[in-house]
This record gives C-alpha cells, structure tokens and sequence, in this order.
C-alpha cells in the first residue's frame, strides 16, 4: 500500500482535490436524513475480544506494529461522538511514551510494511467507522485528524472518494490531533500521535538542516504537490523544472498565531535541482527522502504543530 500512498510556490499552492460524494442508491428514508456533522463519527476500536468496540484503540509502540488482530465489525452503531466514545474508554495504559531511537525507526519500517499490504487495518492504533447518511470524506478527515489523501489511499476508494452508507472505513487512531517535533541532534522529525492529552511517540523520518535556526514552534501551514518556486526576482520555476529545488512535495510552515499564513521559504520538502537547493539552503529549509516527504504530506493535515529542539 506504501507504493500507493508515496504515488499520492512559495507562491502557487496546488489545492488536495476533495470531490467526495456517498455513493448512490440510498434509501428513500436515507435520502431524508439530515447530513451528519464531523461530531457524529463513532469510532471503533480492536478489543481484546475480538469484538470492535467504540472508543480509542491504544498500543504499545513496540509491539503495535507485529500485533494483527482480527475481529469483525459491531452490527450496532450509536450516536456517540469519538470525544463521548474516548471518554468512555479507560486511558491508555499500555503505550510506550519514550521508545528508543531504534525501537521508533523500527516501528516506522514496519508501519511501512503495514501500510503496503494493508495489515495497519488490524493494527491496535487502527480504529474503523461505518459511514452514514451525508458523510463526506472531506468531514470525516477533520473528524480523524489527517488528509483526504490518506482516507482515500488507505482505504482503497476510487479518485472520486466516492463512500457508500455502511462502508467501514479505517482510520489511524489519534483523537487528540498529532504532533512533529524536530530534532536538530538527531537529525530527525518525530511524529506522535496525540491520545489522553499525552503524546504517544508513532513514526521517525530522517532529515537534513539548512543553517539558520528555526522558531521554537511552528504549525504546518500548506500541503503542497507538485511546488512551483518563484526566485527573488519573479522568475517562476514549475516543478521538475531545472532553478526549482523544491521535490514532488512540500509542506509550509506558519507562526502558531497565524496558522495560515506561510513564512516565506520555511519548508519541509523533498530535493529538487540541487544547484537550487544550495541557493536557498540558507532560507530555512528541512530536506527529506522522497518517500518520507511523501508519507509525512500524505498522512499529517494542516495546523499540526511543530516543535524544534536542539
């Protein structure tokens, strides 16, 4: 699935298509029902026993990524919001907050493996949701916390992200949102899923610095495909293109206090000419493989915050 995923200017933003419809032959009954706001998505989760169950699925980092439960979806659905559901769950007790730097890169190899042949579906951060009448896939991102690209890759919807009333979808578990912290030491960005108001450590990709050092925090601001870069002196460069040093992917960043509007050159993307790339090294850029770029702007929505260390 990870080939799947990875195959999803400054001054050109090239929206995410959200073109999501449920799929037609509802019922008369279904047609009439009101659409359902973002808040009316339960979620359900892997239990012990097998059973999906409404709430947050939690798991220890180490082992989530080997542990393939199986289980079948619950015939009864309620109204339950995921925050209502959350709350109804015992906290979570068995997630590993500080793994090692290995145990993380070998949890992320392993997410990759999941995600390529579809197993993250039985994974215990995996929770499911069984659409309904008016549910778009555009809502239901927001409700989750990630991207319309990811709902559609992950789940094997066709371009048009069209759902059907009681398709199951899946999604990664993280009610409270994510977090990327930035580790200059490390050379690394972490990203956490958010569960109990307590950040549970999820993925590690490897990146490079450029020189000048980066505000404390920041927020991503835009999720770019296919970048254009427009130079100091107006010339523009479209993707691909030699003088562009920008890759397939680039995600902008913004002051927390101003979530939408990006910092001029403040980005995390893959390389692009790297004769380009030298030029504008200097003006705050984070530079990954194409497939962590890919993985990070496929998964993690707008208005994440990002943490810099040292």
């Amino acid at each position: 699935m990870i080939a799947a995923i990875t195959a999803l200017v400054i001054y050109a933003i090239i929206p995410e298509s959200e073109m999501e419809t449920a799929a037609a032959g509802q019922t008369t009954q279904e047609t009439a029902e009101t659409a359902a706001s973002p808040e009316s998505a339960k979620p359900e989760k892997t239990g012990s026993d097998g059973e999906r169950q409404s709430g947050s699925a939690v798991a220890d980092i180490s082992s989530s990524a080997s542990t393939a439960l199986s289980g079948k979806a619950s015939a009864a659905e309620t109204a339950a919001s995921p925050a209502a559901a959350a709350a109804a769950e015992p906290r979570e007790k068995s997630a590993k907050y500080n793994p090692s730097d290995d145990e993380l890169y070998s949890h992320t190899r392993q997410l990759r493996r999941q995600l390529a042949d579809g197993s993250w579906k039985n994974a215990p951060f995996a929770v499911s949701y069984t659409v309904r009448s008016g549910d778009r896939v555009i809502n239901l991102a927001k409700t989750y916390h990630t991207t319309g690209i990811f709902i559609r890759q992950a789940n094997a919807l066709d371009d048009n992200a069209t759902i059907r009333i009681n398709q199951k979808l899946f999604f990664i578990n993280a009610p409270g949102g994510w977090s990327i912290t930035v580790s200059r030491s490390k050379q690394n960005l972490q990203i956490d899923r958010i569960v109990d108001g307590q950040a549970v450590a999820f993925a590690a990709l490897r990146c490079n610095f450029t020189s000048r050092k980066f505000p404390a925090e920041l927020v991503v601001c835009q999720r770019i495909a296919k970048p254009v870069y427009k130079d100091d002196q107006g010339r523009i460069f479209k993707n691909g293109t030699p003088g562009n040093p920008y890759g397939d992917y680039r995600i902008t960043m913004a002051s927390p206090g101003a979530p939408n509007n990006p910092i001029l050159h403040f980005s995390i993307h893959d390389a692009g000419d790297n004769e380009a790339l030298t030029a504008v090294s200097s003006d705050g850029s984070i530079t990954m493989s194409p497939d962590d770029i890919q993985l990070l702007y496929t998964l993690i929505p707008e208005g994440t915050p990002i943490r810099f260390t040292e």
